[in-house]
């Protein structure tokens, strides 16, 4: 028999590694990385910023992201890193932060604690199937094969602004979320021309984890070091429970 539902909790960004809520019975921990299409169109981990380099960075608004084809002229990222693409943004290069958790969650909202001019963004959760039974590998895959990789668009959500914004509507449970500017690639939309002048910084997220008994139907990652040595460039994120009344 399932057990009772949690009561929704959120996940705020703290820049000391992956740490579990403290009061979260289930203990679930969730971890942040970068990853933008910087390899010739390919996906790299973008790593952690330090003192101008190419990586994410926690701001007082959330996470943004200075990606790795930043530079100061054409063909590569021009204006990457000043602002507003210090923020997680769509401009040249499609950003996008890859959310761990070590248990399936439902996530309900998402916090943008910062935005540029405009702030659409694109929700993607992973869901396994018998060709891609476990954790996801982004690295030198594309945007446009999110997919066909185990990957299930949540949503585009049109200028949310600056605050919660709810996602979501269907419930899906999973253990990776991919959240950043609007990427027509990744969700297949066509709407190519709302690309290109968003960006956000994430500042946490709201959801709920299973109750105990509960068939999440999505695989608990057994570790990250399936990611590969690029997760060295994790940001945590930090749990704060609390019921609604």
């Amino acid at each position: 028999m399932a057990g009772v539902a949690h009561a929704d909790s959120t996940w705020t960004l703290t820049a000391s590694g992956a740490v579990a809520g403290k009061n979260d019975p289930t203990s679930v921990t969730v971890s942040a990385q970068g990853w933008a299409d910087t390899s010739n169109g390919a996906l790299e981990a973008q790593g952690v910023g330090t003192n101008g380099s190419a990586g994410v960075y926690l701001y007082s608004g959330g996470l943004g992201m200075k990606n790795m084809d930043y530079c100061g002229s054409s063909p590569c990222d021009a204006s990457e890193g000043t602002n507003p693409e210090h923020a997680v943004d769509n401009n040249e290069r499609y950003e996008m932060l890859l959310l761990s958790f070590s248990s399936a969650v439902n996530l309900k909202a998402v916090n943008i604690g910062w935005m540029g001019s405009d702030s659409d963004i694109s929700v993607l959760a992973y869901t396994p199937g018998a060709a891609n039974p476990q954790a996801p590998s982004l690295s030198g895959n594309t945007w446009s094969g999110m997919t066909a990789a185990g990957w299930s668009v949540i949503g585009n959500y049109w200028n949310p602004g600056q605050g919660s914004e709810s996602i979501n509507a269907t419930g899906r449970f999973s253990s990776y979320w991919l959240i950043g500017a609007y990427n027509p690639l990744a969700t297949g939309s066509t709407n190519l021309t709302a690309a290109g002048n968003d960006a956000i910084k994430l500042l946490s997220v709201t959801g709920v984890t299973r109750p105990p008994g509960g068939d999440n139907g999505v695989p608990e990652p057994g570790t990250l070091a399936l990611f590969g040595a690029a997760l060295l460039g994790m940001f945590g994120l930090r749990r704060r429970a609390y019921a609604h009344l």
